[in-house]
C-alpha cells in the first residue's frame, strides 16, 4: 500500500491528508484557496449553562413559560435553582452535540435553552419588553457579571449582564446546516430546521457551543449544503483530518462548496434527495449515498475513473484502516 502525505489543498499549514494517490487525486478536486462561498458559526456560548440550560413545563399566563434552572449543567457551584415563570418567546429547543448525527438534528429531550437576545448582545430593553425573563436573569446578576466571555467580549461595549456570546441574527436563522466541533473521526452534517415541541409549539432551534454551523437563507438551500457535506466522497475527506483539529469553520473553509443556484439541475438533486433522507429519520440508503456521490463529483469535475478508483480502494481492509483516512 502506497500512501502519501499532503497538506490540505490550498492551506499554507494546513491539516495534513494521509492517503493513496487516487485519494490525493480526489482532495485536489475537494479542496483548495478561493473565497469561500459559506461561512460557520459558533453555537451560543452560556458561559453558564447552569442558567440558562433550563427545563420547562406549560404555564397558565398567555406567551409564558415555566421554567426550573438545573445547576448541575455548569460549573459554579454558587448557582442556585430558581423556578420562574418567563415570557416564552426567549425560551428555544436545543441542540447539543449528541443530537446531531447525519442530515438530523434532534433536540435535547430534556433541557431547552433561554437566550434573551436577537443580535450579538442582550436585548437592553429586556427590563420592559419581556420584565419576568429580565426578573429571572437578575437573580444571577453577579454570577453572569463574572462570566469570562462577558468580561473579555462584552463588558467594555456596555453590554447587559445578560448578554450571550457567539450569537447573533445567525443563530435564529430558521435554516442551518450542523456538526459538532469535536466530531472524532467521522465527520456528518445535520440540518436543522423548525421544531414542533409540545410546549413551545413550532420554533427555531438553537445549537450550543459545541456546534458548529452555516445559517442559509432557504430550506432549499439548507438541504442542497446538507447533501453536499454528506457525501460519502465529502464527508471522508474531512474525516480524513477530523482527528487532528476541531471541526470549526474550516469544514467550508477548506472545502471548495459551490453556491447554491436553484437554476442547477445537480443542486436540486442534492436538496431533493437529502431532504427526502432528513423526512425519513436520517438513515440514508447505499443508493441515496451513491447518489449524492455522483453529483458532488459531476460537480467537482471528478472523473469516474477516479471516482471508481477510489471505491474500490474503500473494499480494501487494509487501506480503509489506514491511519487519516477517510472511506468514501
Amino acid at each position: 500500500m502506497d500512501l502519501q502525505a499532503r497538506p490540505v489543498p490550498g492551506s499554507d499549514a494546513g491539516p495534513w491528508l494521509k492517503g493513496t494517490r487516487a485519494l490525493h487525486d480526489v482532495w485536489a478536486h475537494l479542496f483548495g484557496r478561493q473565497e469561500a462561498s459559506y461561512r460557520a458559526r459558533k453555537g451560543v456560548t452560556t458561559d453558564a449553562n447552569g442558567i440558562f440550560f433550563v427545563r420547562i413545563a406549560a404555564s397558565r399566563v398567555p406567551k409564558t413559560v415555566a421554567i426550573t434552572n438545573d445547576p448541575s449543567r455548569g460549573r459554579r457551584r454558587d448557582v442556585g435553582e430558581v423556578r420562574a415563570v418567563v415570557e416564552s418567546e426567549h425560551v428555544f429547543p436545543l441542540v447539543r452535540g449528541e443530537g446531531v448525527s447525519a442530515f438530523k438534528a434532534s433536540p435535547d429531550p430534556e433541557y431547552r435553552i433561554l437566550v434573551p437576545q436577537r443580535g450579538m448582545h442582550g436585548d437592553p430593553d429586556l427590563p420592559s419588553d419581556a420584565p419576568r425573563t429580565h426578573r429571572f436573569l437578575a437573580r444571577f446578576e453577579d454570577i453572569l457579571e463574572s462570566r469570562s466571555s462577558y468580561k473579555r467580549f462584552q463588558l467594555r461595549t456596555g453590554a447587559p449582564y445578560w448578554s450571550l456570546w457567539s450569537t447573533g441574527e445567525y443563530t435564529f436563522s430558521p435554516y442551518k446546516v450542523a456538526w459538532r466541533e469535536l466530531g472524532g473521526r467521522k465527520f456528518a452534517a445535520a440540518y436543522m430546521g423548525h421544531y414542533a415541541d409540545s410546549i413551545l409549539g413550532r420554533k427555531i432551534m438553537v445549537p450550543d457551543h459545541k456546534l458548529y454551523f452555516v445559517p442559509c437563507s432557504s430550506r432549499d438551500e439548507a438541504a442542497y449544503l446538507t447533501g453536499f457535506l454528506n457525501a460519502p466522497v465529502v464527508a471522508g475527506a474531512v474525516s480524513a483530518y477530523a482527528a487532528q483539529l476541531s471541526l470549526g469553520a474550516s469544514v467550508v473553509e477548506y472545502l471548495l462548496v459551490p453556491s447554491y443556484d436553484e437554476s442547477l439541475r445537480e443542486h436540486v438533486e442534492l436538496a431533493e434527495t437529502a431532504s427526502s433522507i432528513t423526512e425519513s429519520g436520517g438513515d440514508a440508503t447505499p443508493g441515496q449515498l451513491e447518489e449524492l456521490d455522483g453529483v458532488v463529483c459531476a460537480l467537482l469535475g471528478i472523473s469516474d475513473d477516479i471516482r471508481r478508483a477510489v471505491h474500490d480502494e474503500a473494499k480494501d481492509p487494509v487501506i480503509k484502516n489506514a491511519e487519516g483516512m477517510g472511506g468514501s
